[in-house]
């Protein structure tokens, strides 16, 4: 079976403007192209300054019947304005996180991206500035595939 890497970051792409909040975000799937950024955007596999998207391996069974694969997808959330406002930023950034955090806990095959025994979850790091608010979101996921 191919990478599933490929195919969480579609589901990203696709599905991140569907939850609560998210409607109001940009997601860019990939490398940005240079310019203007919204106030709220998502880039989907791809992370400043050096671009990384993730990582991921797989592993097969010694039967060779089954292959696991365990990955990253980083998801990098940029909340900012023209005025100094951090608490603002803040609240927005992790009220999006919030929102993805329940989905991924709701819907951990990710509508059958992953397998049924698959496990997912995310974790972030802050970085809070006057203007804006960035998290550098991981979706790590665990699936298996035949």
């Amino acid at each position: 079976m191919a990478a599933q890497w490929p195919r969480v970051k579609a589901w990203a792409v696709a599905n991140l403007n569907s939850l609560t909040g998210w409607d109001a975000v940009t997601v860019i799937g990939g490398v940005p192209a240079n310019g203007d950024r919204p106030t709220k955007y998502a880039i989907v596999g791809w992370t400043p300054p050096d671009g990384d998207g993730g990582e991921f391996s797989t592993t097969r069974d010694p039967d060779g019947f089954q292959t696991q694969e365990v990955g990253t997808l980083h998801i990098y959330l940029v909340c900012q304005g023209g005025e100094v406002n951090p608490a603002m930023f803040e609240d927005a950034a992790f009220a999006l996180y919030d929102q993805l955090d329940a989905e991924i806990r709701r819907n951990r095959t990710l509508d059958g991206t992953l397998s049924d025994n698959s496990r997912a979850e995310l974790s972030a790091v802050p970085s809070i500035a006057q203007t804006n608010t960035a998290l550098t979101i991981t979706l790590s996921y665990f699936t298996v595939t035949t």
